[in-house]
C-alpha cells in the first residue's frame, strides 16, 4: 500500500478538472510520465496552453531583399497552400539556418495532436531576441477582420522636452515588422485551420506572441465558418472588404495624458450582404484589450480616413516577394503604401504608383 499512488484515489473527472488548470503544455506531458492512468487522463484535458519559444526572427534578410527571396518564396507556398495538417505543417521545408528559424517546438505540437478533446487553446509564439527596438504595435485578427495599429514614439505630454520622446526605429525597421506581423497573421491563421481538423472539440482558440504584440482570436463561430471553407483574403469567392486607413502625426490621448507620434490605424473587414460601411468600424470597440491601444483606436476612427475604398476579396494580394523589390530600404517606406499596395495585388502596382502620384499615400 505504501506504493500506492495517492492520485489513484481521486475521481477521474477532478483529476482532468486538475490538468484543465494546469493547461501547461509541457507540464502535462511531464505528468504523462506518472503512470498509464494518468497518461490517459491527460489526454481527456478540455484546456491546453503551449508556448513556442522559437518561430520567425526578424534578422538580417528583412533588410535584405534578395537575402529574404529564399525564405519568403518557401513561406509563401505554405501561406498560398494551406497544409493538409499539423503534421505536414511541420515537415514543411521552409526554413533556411541563415533565417534564425529554429523549430524546437515541433515535439510539443506532436505531442498536442494527442489532445482529441482540447475545447480551448492557446499558442504563444516567440518574438525575435534580435530586435533592437519596441515599436509600439498592435494587431488582431478575428472573424470580423483584421486591426493594426503602431506609433513611432510616445511622450509624456505635449510640453515635454524632445529629449524625452521615445527614439522611434528606423523607417526600414518599422517597415520590416510591419511586413514581418501581416505576414505573421496568415501564417498563424493557416496554423490555426490546420489546428481545427486535430481537434474536432475545440471552441475557441488564441494565438499570440510573447509580446501580446499582435492576436489570431476564434471563437466557436469563427471556427466553424473556417471548418465550413469560408477562407478570407484568398479570393477564392466574390467577396468584398471594406479597407480604411488613419493616420495621424501627432495623436494627443486625454485619457492617459500622452502623446503618440506619427500613429497609423488599418482596418480590414468582410462585409456582409446587410452591412453597412459605418459598421466596419465597430470592430474597433473590442478590439484590444489595453486602454491605451482602445483609446487610440477610437480616436483615431472618428477622423477622416486618409484612404477608404471597398474592394473584391481577389484584389487583395497574398504577401508576395513582389513588396520586397517594390519597397526596398532607400524607398520612403510606409504602412500607409504596403496596405494600399496589398489591395491591388503585384499584378496591378503601376495603379499603385498612380494612386501615389494622387497623394494617397500621405507619409
Amino acid at each position: 500500500m505504501s506504493g500506492e499512488n495517492p492520485f489513484n484515489r481521486l475521481p477521474e473527472d477532478v483529476i482532468i478538472y486538475i490538468f484543465d488548470k494546469i493547461a501547461d503544455a509541457k507540464s502535462l506531458c511531464i505528468c504523462t510520465l506518472v503512470s498509464k492512468k494518468m497518461c490517459y487522463l491527460v489526454l481527456q484535458t478540455k484546456t491546453v496552453s503551449v508556448e513556442i519559444s522559437s518561430w520567425i526572427q526578424v534578422c538580417s534578410c528583412h533588410r535584405d531583399p534578395a537575402a529574404a527571396k529564399p525564405l519568403l518564396r518557401n513561406l509563401l507556398h505554405f501561406l498560398g497552400k494551406p497544409v493538409t495538417s499539423l503534421w505536414r505543417l511541420l515537415k514543411q521545408p521552409f526554413t533556411t539556418p541563415e533565417a534564425g528559424m529554429i523549430p524546437d517546438f515541433i515535439p510539443i505540437i506532436q505531442f498536442l495532436i494527442e489532445f482529441s478533446c482540447v475545447e480551448s487553446l492557446t499558442i504563444k509564439m516567440g518574438f525575435s531576441k534580435q530586435t533592437s527596438f519596441e515599436p509600439l504595435v498592435k494587431w488582431k485578427y478575428d472573424k470580423s477582420g483584421f486591426i493594426f495599429i503602431c506609433a513611432k514614439g510616445v511622450c509624456l505630454n505635449s510640453s515635454e522636452n524632445n529629449n524625452d520622446v521615445l527614439a522611434p526605429p528606423s523607417t526600414a525597421q518599422l517597415m520590416s515588422l510591419v511586413l514581418y506581423h501581416l505576414m505573421d497573421a496568415m501564417l498563424r491563421l493557416n496554423i490555426l485551420k490546420a489546428t481545427f481538423r486535430k481537434f474536432p472539440e475545440l471552441k475557441n482558440v488564441l494565438v499570440m506572441d510573447s509580446l501580446n504584440q499582435g492576436r489570431v482570436v476564434m471563437d466557436e463561430d469563427g471556427i466553424a465558418s473556417l471548418r465550413d471553407g469560408e477562407e478570407p483574403f484568398t479570393g477564392d469567392h466574390d467577396d468584398k472588404f471594406c479597407v480604411k486607413l488613419w493616420h495621424e502625426n501627432v495623436l494627443h490621448l486625454p485619457g492617459s495624458g500622452r502623446v503618440m507620434k506619427e500613429v497609423t490605424v488599418a482596418m480590414f473587414k468582410e462585409i456582409d450582404s446587410d452591412d453597412d460601411n459605418d459598421d466596419c468600424l465597430m470592430m474597433f470597440e473590442n478590439g484590444f484589450e489595453e486602454k491605451e491601444y482602445r483609446e487610440m483606436s477610437e480616436l483615431m476612427v472618428k477622423k477622416r480616413a486618409c484612404f477608404e475604398d471597398v474592394v473584391s476579396s481577389k484584389q487583395l494580394m497574398k504577401i508576395s516577394i513582389v513588396i520586397f523589390e517594390v519597397f526596398g530600404p532607400d524607398y520612403k517606406n510606409n504602412f500607409c503604401s504596403i496596405v494600399i499596395f496589398m489591395v491591388f495585388g503585384p499584378q496591378n502596382h503601376n495603379h499603385f504608383w498612380d494612386l501615389e502620384k494622387q497623394k494617397i499615400n500621405i507619409f
